[in-house]
C-alpha cells in the first residue's frame, strides 16, 4: 500500500473516530456550528498526534495553544478521552505567544 493511501485510511479512521465519539456526547448537539467545528479540529490534531506517536515509543508529541484558554480547553479535551485514549497522556501542551 501506497504512503498516500495509508495516510487517507487513517485519516478516515480518525474522522470517524472521533464522529463517533462527538456524536454521542448530548452537549456536542447544543454547540453552534461553529463551536462544533473547532471542537472537532481540536480532537483531530490530539488523537492525530496520539496516533502517530504510537508508533515510535520515544514519541511525545507537543501540541501549541496560542493562549491560556485554548490550552485548558485542550487539556479538558485531553482528560475527557483518556479513558478511551489513555496515550492521550503523552501529549504536553505547550502555551506559546
Amino acid at each position: 500500500m501506497k504512503q498516500r493511501e495509508i495516510q487517507k485510511l487513517e485519516d478516515k479512521l480518525i474522522f470517524d473516530f472521533i464522529s463517533d465519539f462527538l456524536n454521542s456526547d448530548p452537549d456536542y448537539e447544543l454547540l453552534s456550528k461553529a463551536e462544533q467545528e473547532k471542537t472537532f479540529a481540536i480532537y483531530k490534531t490530539l488523537i492525530t498526534a496520539v496516533y502517530r506517536s504510537q508508533f515510535h515509543d520515544n514519541v511525545y508529541p507537543i501540541v501549541y495553544a496560542k493562549d491560556n484558554n485554548t490550552k485548558k480547553l485542550l487539556v479538558e479535551a485531553m482528560v475527557s478521552i483518556a479513558h478511551i485514549v489513555p496515550e492521550v497522556t503523552k501529549v504536553t501542551v505547550a502555551l506559546v505567544n
